[in-house]
């Protein structure tokens, strides 16, 4: 890096206070509409069933395993910055409400698309949804937070950031 003293990123190893962290979700089905899983139901699966059920088309085993990597990514980086008193400095956008065809990710579809477009221009009106730790559901952060707001927030601090990164530097260029 050419100006280092333009990133003093951190005064601590543990301090968060710099750092926003803005996490992309793809969005996912909510957890009670997996059809007929149940623990009597999985117990049943052969090997092959774990890999396929034929009559959903979907995999028991990628599913579990792509759930539980985004559950523990999301459930991580929000307990660090939750720990270091800067939970807002957090904020993962993700859906809960795909429908098993919305959530495959090659349907490319021009209605399913429109769905998706729908579903985020709703989404960013709605209250902002954090990840409870025990659970592992999304529910509102509170009850008058929004997506809009946080994102315009993030934005704000990103431009008044590069502003004094600007006035800090002159006319050389970083």
């Amino acid at each position: 890096m050419k100006h280092l003293e333009l990133y003093p990123m951190m005064d601590r190893a543990d301090d968060c206070s710099n750092i926003l962290l803005l996490s992309l979700g793809c969005g996912v089905q909510p957890p009670v509409s997996a059809p007929g899983w149940t623990v009597s139901t999985v117990n049943q699966f052969s090997q092959m069933g774990w890999m396929i059920q034929l009559e959903t088309k979907r995999s028991p085993i990628l599913e579990s395993i792509g759930a539980a990597s985004t559950d523990i990514v999301d459930y991580y980086a929000y307990s660090v910055f939750k720990a270091r008193n800067a939970e807002r400095n957090y904020l993962r956008v993700q859906t809960d409400a795909l429908t098993p065809d919305m959530d495959k990710m090659d349907n490319a579809d021009p209605v399913n698309l429109q769905n998706l477009v729908d579903i985020a221009n709703k989404m960013i009106d709605g209250n902002v949804k954090k990840i409870n730790p025990v659970t592992f559901q999304l529910e509102p952060m509170d009850d008058t937070t929004t997506y809009k707001q946080e994102l315009i927030r993030y934005a704000k601090i990103l431009s008044d950031e590069r502003k004094g990164r600007i006035a800090k530097l002159g006319s050389k260029k970083y």
